[in-house]
């Protein structure tokens, strides 16, 4: 994960959102956002899609980690 998210342009301290059910998926993203040197802003995707836009948006989070059908939730982020 950390190798893809370098790919995408994440570079250190860039905040990317993690949009993850709780789980082994969780774990490992957050630790694929420490590797790649950037920060993690864990947001829970049981929230509004309006309120999950604008805090990644207050965070200043172009790139997050998610499951697919959260991506599709959410507007198509880029996982």
């Amino acid at each position: 994960l950390a190798h893809h998210l370098r790919a995408l342009g994440v570079r250190p301290h860039t905040p990317v959102g993690v949009l993850l059910d709780r789980g082994p998926n969780l774990l490992a993203a957050f630790l694929g956002v420490w590797k790649a040197g950037a920060s993690y802003v864990p947001i829970d995707p049981s929230y509004p899609a309006e309120r999950i836009a604008s805090m990644l948006e207050t965070a200043g989070a172009a790139f997050a980690v998610t499951q697919e059908a959260y991506g599709e939730r959410f507007g198509g982020f880029t996982t």
